[in-house]
């Protein structure tokens, strides 16, 4: 199952996908599950889009999520996303997408554990529920200290939670270069964290590591 890298962007499938080769089993494509997975930082209007599309390709039951700052496709058994492939016979990848064939089984709707939002105003309502402070979270996909930050404590697994403490918010500053200016990001990674009014409380600039950083957040509680 390929698991594609970051993109600066929302990328068209036609021109990704041209002339990508996927070795498959054409006799195993019956029961198929579909995943696909976008950036967090996909805008509403895009996510509408796309899950529309994936719908149509895929059916009703094709599960559509968005976290993390890359983008997913992957295609399992009913039994797992985690299953080989057989690779039997090649087929390409633009072309599966356009027939979009796939019996996809029903499945259980999993049960929503991440703490981070699709926009910032949507964390600082969850905040006013929950009485959480926010997590903002300004990065850009080419940033590699950001990746760090991700990889190192606000996506690992030993500060789950730490980090669940917090309604969690990440925005791209390339995408969203108006809200950047609003708080004067001049440089990324930076994290900002606001009470539900949206009042700073406190600011990380630049990624010092993680024992540094899970400090700072740690002394907010």
């Amino acid at each position: 199952m390929p698991n594609f890298p970051d993109f600066p962007r929302m990328f068209d499938a036609d021109d990704f996908f041209e002339g990508f080769q996927l070795d498959i089993d054409a006799q195993s494509t019956e029961g198929m599950n579909v995943y696909l997975s976008y950036p967090e930082s996909t805008s509403e209007e895009d996510r509408e889009r796309l899950i529309q599309e994936a719908h149509e390709k895929y059916g009703e039951d094709v599960v559509v999520e968005f976290k993390g700052r890359g983008t997913v496709f992957r295609m399992g058994t009913r039994k797992s996303f985690d299953g080989e492939l057989d690779t039997k016979k090649s087929k390409d990848l633009k072309t599966l997408l356009e027939e979009g064939e796939f019996e996809i089984p029903q499945r259980e709707e999993k049960e929503k554990d991440s703490v981070w939002h699709a926009s910032l105003d949507e964390a600082l309502k969850a905040a006013k529920k929950s009485g959480k402070p926010v997590l903002l979270d300004f990065y850009a996909n080419w940033c590699g200290p950001c990746r760090q930050l991700g990889e190192e404590v606000l996506d690992n697994p030993k500060h789950k939670d730490l980090i669940s403490r917090f309604e969690g918010v990440r925005i791209n500053t390339d995408d969203n270069k108006s809200l950047a200016k609003q708080y004067g990001v001049r440089g990324i990674p930076d994290v900002r964290i606001l009470d539900a009014g949206g009042k700073e409380l406190a600011r990380i600039r630049g990624f010092k590591g993680e024992e540094a950083t899970v400090k700072v957040l740690q002394g907010l509680f």
